[in-house]
């Protein structure tokens, strides 16, 4: 054995001179190195590891380097899969929806980008009221596997347990998917999410251009296992499962993680799903619209039309048409895509945990299912559409809840004091307080009080004693230190209002032609 390293190591020793003729802006691959633990040594001196596995590691490589390890005796080279976020095919900037391919960089009509005030169109968005959610999910863990989080989310933060960058170095979600599928799991504050009070570990193992190495992805899914997650949402898709990413799954679910995964959004033809949800062990969930009608995009799976769910077969559906949700901005967005629909059934199985991953997938599968068209497991919406328990009466619900059309669910406010956003100079008031109807408004301040603390912008130090003496950029020529000097904006020289001086040292207006000219 001594002898063979020996040579191996002799053998490795000339291949690495080979490398040294290699351009060095080369292009790099993914790939997963397999071997004896001798074998996977040797290797390493070659490339750097960028994640440890069993029997494996992953690393960055490029052609040469690859052909260089392929001829260490008992090295295997296995590409690594690279999952997306993908949008609809019909998607595009300026459609009113941030999708995959866009951020609040390259498209901040549709995600943003302002960041300041800002409010949802919807206190419970349309899908969220859906599946009955906006409550319950205390004691539950979900890990959203995806670009990463805004931290600073009002609506998010009190829910963060953990956000973990792996190799990237930082959490933080510089593309906006991330946090928009976080917030429909669990949002909490101006906007509910399914399960507002479930914990939130956000694991960044996606690119801010929405590229997911499977390596990543697996590394995600082992540190969500070892930090606690009951459940592991992963919105994004690809068509390959390498037999890695595989192991990780498998440990995820012999340790009692609950897996769910987008089906992907490649609709509408047969057997579309994408991995890692077309893998049995993991619930693929598809999209449906308001009407309840399967989203064209949403990606078709297959059916043997029995109740066990196997490879490449779906097992719900849920919303995932123009869903609104937390962007990273710290504002609202809508979005579509089986990644939206995700989220949804992430929220009903922490909303709904039935103390283990297998009994809340049965729950959801089989138990809480609305059967959708056509009858029985089908190749567009699996089971169906997972719904929480209604309600028909306030009796029906848990303490602080209002059965509302079926559903319960926390009044949106219950008086003025509990729409407070902490903006200063706004009206916060609660309509409706208290019931099923309630919703939060917000208005500026216009009345020019003195007192307030608050400037209008119809307001001046005349009128306004909160007003600073000038008030530049108002429009309005306040005479009160303002002048076509200090303020040229609002106290312009414009027609006989041009008095001497004003234009300029050694201006004055010409009534005939209505120009400044020189004395």
């Amino acid at each position: 054995m001594k002898r063979t390293n020996q040579f191996l190591g002799i053998l490795v020793a000339l291949l690495v001179v080979s490398l040294l003729v290699a351009a060095s802006t080369a292009e790099k691959h993914r790939v997963y190195v397999k071997g004896s633990p001798a074998a996977r040594g040797l290797a390493k001196g070659l490339v750097e590891a960028r994640h440890e596995f069993k029997g494996a590691f992953s690393a960055e490589a490029s052609a040469s380097k690859i052909e260089v390890l392929n001829a260490i005796p008992g090295i295997e080279i296995e590409p690594v899969p690279v999952y997306h976020i993908t949008a609809p095919p019909f998607s595009k900037c300026g459609d009113g929806e941030c999708q995959g391919f866009e951020s609040p960089d390259t498209c901040p009509a549709d995600c943003g980008g302002g960041g300041g005030e800002c409010y949802p169109d919807n206190a419970i968005p349309w899908g969220v009221q859906k599946v009955n959610g906006g409550t319950g999910g205390s004691g539950v863990i979900v890990a959203v596997l995806d670009t990463g989080l805004d931290q600073d989310h009002p609506d998010l933060v009190g829910n963060l347990v953990a956000c973990e960058g792996l190799r990237f170095g930082t959490c933080a979600d510089g593309h906006g998917h991330g946090t928009h599928v976080a917030g429909t799991v669990l949002a909490n504050g101006k906007i509910k999410g399914v399960a507002p009070d479930a914990g939130l570990m956000a694991v960044k193992v996606c690119t801010d251009s929405g590229s997911c190495y499977a390596d990543d992805v697996a590394a995600g899914v082992d540190y969500a296992v070892a930090n606690g997650a009951n459940i592991i949402s992963m919105s994004f898709g690809g068509p390959d499962l390498a037999s890695v990413e595989k192991t990780a799954y498998d440990n995820a679910a012999a340790s009692g993680v609950l897996l769910i995964a987008a089906a992907g959004n490649s609709g509408p033809g047969t057997d579309t799903i994408e991995y890692p949800g077309a893998y049995y062990k993991v619930m693929a969930v598809a999209a449906i619209d308001s009407s309840e009608n399967v989203a064209s995009f949403s990606s078709r799976g297959l059916s043997d039309g029995d109740s066990d769910v196997e490879e490449r077969e779906l097992d719900v559906a849920a919303p995932g048409v123009s869903v609104e949700s937390t962007t990273n901005d710290g504002c609202y967005g809508y979005s579509s895509g089986t990644s939206m629909a995700t989220p949804h059934v992430s929220g009903l199985a922490a909303k709904l945990w039935q103390g283990s991953a297998q009994a809340t997938r049965d729950y959801l599968d089989f138990t809480v299912v609305k059967d959708l068209s056509p009858a029985g497991h089908d190749i567009y919406t699996g089971f169906g559409l997972p719904i929480a328990p209604g309600c028909t009466s306030d009796t029906d619900c848990s303490s602080g809840e209002l059965c509302c059309s079926g559903q319960c669910r926390a009044a949106a406010c219950d008086s003025d004091i509990s729409c407070d956003d902490g903006i200063a100079c706004t009206v916060d008031s609660c309509t409706f307080a208290g019931t099923c109807d309630a919703s939060c408004s917000h208005t500026e301040i216009t009345q020019c009080v003195g007192g307030d603390g608050c400037c209008p912008a119809n307001c001046d130090f005349g009128n306004d004693s909160d007003c600073s003496a000038t008030t530049c950029g108002n429009g309005v020529c306040e005479g009160n230190g303002e002048d076509c000097h200090s303020c040229p904006g609002d106290c312009a020289c414009v027609g006989r209002n041009c008095e001497r001086g004003c234009c300029g040292d050694g201006i004055f207006q010409d009534m005939d032609n209505k120009k400044c000219q020189t004395i």
